[in-house]
């Protein structure tokens, strides 16, 4: 009683989403200033693993992320412009929208902008894996492989 002692502070995961949103710290605010926090932060376009965070009791199957979108912030604390990046799912190409500009990028400059909130998916090999599970485990027809292009949620089927 009444020492300091050293004490460890863990958090685990037990259920993950579908979608994954990562909201990064860009700005700092003290009591009269503000300023943007311009630190480079590297992210993974695919193969994002979260297993070594999911705690040991729960049943997670799918653990890995890909990224589908990025919004930037361009500017400073006091006023900026924000745009997109997102990655169409039919053709795989990136694209930057930026106000009424839709211009595709190569997928080398998405890994090296200064990100404000990422998002990402679970992966496609994962999910098409599950999806095709619930197809074949209904008789409905609404669930046919060329209409079901999403990964549904198993709480939605109840």
């Amino acid at each position: 009683c009444s020492k300091l002692r050293n004490g460890i502070k863990s958090s685990a995961l037990i259920e993950l989403p579908e979608v994954l949103c990562i909201h990064l710290k860009r700005f700092r605010h003290d009591l009269h200033y503000s300023s943007k926090i311009g630190t480079r932060v590297v992210f993974p376009l695919s193969g994002l693993d979260l297993s070594p965070f999911i705690d040991p009791k729960a049943s997670v199957e799918m653990t890995t992320y890909d990224l589908v979108a990025v919004i930037c912030h361009h500017g400073t604390a006091g006023g900026g412009h924000y745009v997109a990046l997102c990655k169409n799912w039919c053709n795989g190409r990136w694209y930057e929208f930026d106000d009424e500009y839709v211009t595709e990028i190569p997928e080398s400059q998405v890994v090296n902008v200064e990100a404000y909130v990422l998002f990402y998916k679970k992966s496609k090999e994962l999910a098409d894996r599950n999806r095709n599970a619930i197809i074949a485990a209904t008789d409905s027809e609404c669930f046919e492989s060329d209409l079901m292009q999403f990964f549904v949620s198993r709480r939605w089927l109840h």
